[in-house]
C-alpha cells in the first residue's frame, strides 16, 4: 500500500475496508466502515500520528463520504485502534463506543505512565525476575501507551456483550473475547456468517497474549476458552484488523489453539525444576530482542506460566521474584501436546 492515501475498497455489499499505514515491521491496520441508510459506523481508528491525521484528513474531503460518519467503534484500546478516536471525534462531533473493561484499562495505562505508575509497574516486572537496567529499562516503557495514544476520547458509550448494531448489510453482533485485551468485541454477521475479528483472530500471525500488572488473572486462559466459543461460529469469512480476510476459521483456531499447547510442551519439557519468568523466556522466545518487543515477549511468557500454574501443572511460589517449580522434571515425566478443555467463559470484569 502507498502512505499517500487511504486505501478503500468494498469487499462486500455495504462493507467497506480500509487499509491504514502503520510505522512498524506490521506495516497498516485494516479498518472496517459499515454502511447503513443514512450514514456510516466506523470499526477502529488507527494510530494516532502526523501522517494518520493528514491522511484522514484527506479521506474525510475526498469525496467519499456523502454521508456523515454516524458512531466510531473500537474493537479494542490498543494504540493502533484507538488512536485517532478521540481526534475523529471532534472533527466529526460523533461518539465513540468500547467495552467496558477495555475503557478501564485504556484510561489505567494512561493515569499511569508517569511517576506515579513506576511502583506498580516495578513491582509487576520484578515479580517476572528483572533486575538493575533491565528492570529499568521495562519499567520505562510504562509511558509508551500514553506516547502513541497522545489523546483519550473525552467520554465514550460502552459496548455491552451481545449488542446489536444495525446496517444495511445486516445486524452485527458484539462478541466478548478477552485475552488480546481484557474485553475485546469482535463484531458477528450470523446473516452472512461473517465476522469482524479485529485482532482475536488474525490469519497469519498470533495475538500477543501478555500478563499486565492489572486487568485479567489469568489471560491465556481466557483467550483459549473465548476461542473455543468462537468457534461454534457457522463462520463463512473473518475480517481481521492485520491479514487479509480468510475464510479457514475453524482451521485457524485449531492452530492458534495447538499452537499455545506447543508453547506448554517446550515449557514443561525443556525447563529446569525452579525458574523465573526471566529464566522460562528463552525456551519459547528469543532473548536477543528490542525492547519494546522483550516487554510483549516477558509479558506472554508469564501468561503462559500462570495458565500452567492455575491448572496445577506448574507450582508457584509468590516471592520476589515468583519462582516456578516444575514436577515433570521432578519425576523424568513429559508433557505431550493436547487441546485445553472447554469451559463456560466468564465476563473479564
Amino acid at each position: 500500500m502507498t502512505n499517500n492515501a487511504i486505501s478503500v475498497s468494498e469487499i462486500f455489499t455495504g462493507i467497506y475496508q480500509l487499509k491504514m499505514p502503520l510505522p512498524f515491521r506490521l506495516n497498516h491496520i485494516n479498518l472496517y466502515l459499515l454502511e447503513d441508510v443514512n450514514g456510516w459506523y466506523l470499526i477502529d481508528t488507527g494510530l494516532n500520528t502526523q501522517l494518520s491525521q493528514e491522511l484522514w484528513a484527506a479521506f474525510l474531503q475526498s469525496g467519499f463520504f456523502t454521508k456523515p460518519i454516524k458512531k466510531i467503534i473500537l474493537t479494542h484500546l490498543h494504540p493502533d485502534h484507538i488512536g485517532m478516536s478521540a481526534w475523529l471525534s471532534e472533527q466529526l462531533a460523533v461518539p465513540v463506543a468500547i467495552s467496558a473493561c477495555d475503557w478501564a484499562m485504556a484510561t489505567f495505562l494512561w493515569n499511569n505512565g508517569d511517576a506515579a505508575g513506576e511502583k506498580i509497574y516495578q513491582q509487576h516486572w520484578t515479580h517476572f525476575g528483572l533486575r538493575g537496567s533491565q528492570l529499568s529499562e521495562m519499567v520505562e516503557l510504562r509511558g509508551q501507551y500514553k506516547k502513541l495514544v497522545k489523546q483519550l476520547p473525552a467520554e465514550v458509550e460502552i459496548i455491552h456483550p451481545h449488542d446489536r448494531l444495525f446496517s444495511s448489510s445486516g445486524t452485527w453482533e458484539f462478541l466478548p473475547g478477552a485475552g488480546h485485551s481484557p474485553e475485546h468485541m469482535a463484531l458477528w454477521n450470523s446473516e452472512q456468517k461473517l465476522l469482524i475479528s479485529g485482532d482475536h483472530l488474525l490469519p497469519s500471525i498470533t495475538p500477543n497474549i501478555s500478563l499486565h500488572p492489572v486487568g485479567l488473572r489469568n489471560p491465556l486462559e481466557s483467550y483459549l476458552q473465548s476461542l473455543e466459543e468462537f468457534s461454534l461460529l457457522d463462520c463463512k469469512h473473518y475480517l481481521p484488523a492485520h491479514g487479509a480476510i480468510s475464510s479457514d476459521f475453524r482451521e485457524r483456531i485449531n492452530q492458534i489453539t495447538l499452537h499455545h499447547q506447543q508453547k506448554f510442551a517446550d515449557l514443561m519439557n525443556q525447563l529446569p525444576t525452579r525458574f523465573t519468568v526471566v529464566e522460562a523466556l528463552p525456551c519459547i522466545f528469543s532473548a536477543d530482542l528490542p525492547a519494546h518487543q522483550l516487554l510483549f515477549a516477558y509479558g506472554e511468557t508469564a501468561a503462559h506460566l500462570i495458565y500452567l500454574a492455575e491448572r496445577g501443572l506448574l507450582q508457584r511460589d509468590d516471592d520476589d521474584p515468583w519462582l516456578f517449580i516444575n514436577p515433570f522434571q521432578v519425576n523424568s515425566a513429559k508433557y505431550t501436546v493436547d487441546r485445553p478443555a472447554t469451559r463456560l467463559h466468564t465476563s473479564p470484569c
